[in-house]
């Protein structure tokens, strides 16, 4: 297999003589090299999380083992980095080890399902979002007196401290509002939700 039919490759120079060095020594079973290639895919399996020394070892020796055969394939040629091909193959195995891991349970038919449709749960999100348009387009007195009394459950006199009214017309203000708010909530009302 021809080099330039494999795709881009990058420009050439130091880093690529290095790179192919790097790989024929690797090919060829030197200790020093596979300790390299090694060293390069440990940094990257420990950099996306830990594994117990026992997991990690046998990651590695897998990783390695697939590169190596990758590697040994008749017609094989190098497109890119070495280093990058063989941290990339340690991290797929490293995605596969979680994968492995994953917690499985199996299914239970008695099971009810409690929970709302997509439909109900989706009239839900729509119904809330019409009310805090509606509420955004209020005077801010009417936004703090529903907050107020129905978000945070404070009574008129805590309020009224707060906002330097009496109870009492907080009560007609908020009586008023809630009204403003009912009109801007009925169907074919778009004041709420521009």
């Amino acid at each position: 297999m021809d080099a330039k039919s494999n795709g881009p490759h990058p420009p050439s120079g130091s880093g690529d003589t290095a790179d192919a060095r790097l790989l024929a020594r690797f090919r060829a079973g030197e200790p020093e090299a596979c300790r390299a290639v090694e060293s390069r895919m440990r940094a990257a399996v420990l950099a996306a999380g830990h594994l117990p020394a026992e997991e990690l070892q046998d990651l590695l020796q897998d990783a390695t083992l697939q590169l190596w055969r990758y590697v040994g394939q008749k017609g094989f040629a190098l497109r890119g980095s070495f280093l990058s091909l063989a941290v990339r193959i340690a991290l797929a195995r490293r995605i596969d080890h979680l994968r492995r891991r994953r917690f499985l349970v199996e299914l239970d038919e008695q099971l009810r399902d409690d929970g709302r449709d997509a439909l109900a749960v989706l009239q839900e999100k729509e119904r809330l979002a019409r009310l805090h348009a509606a509420l955004a387009g209020m005077r801010e007195l009417c936004r703090r007196l529903v907050r107020g009394r129905f978000l945070e459950d404070r009574g008129y006199e805590e309020l009224a401290a707060e906002l330097g009214r009496s109870p009492e017309t907080l009560r007609v203000h908020l009586h008023r509002c809630l009204g403003v708010l009912r009109e801007r909530l009925r169907p074919g009302d778009n004041r709420g939700t521009g």
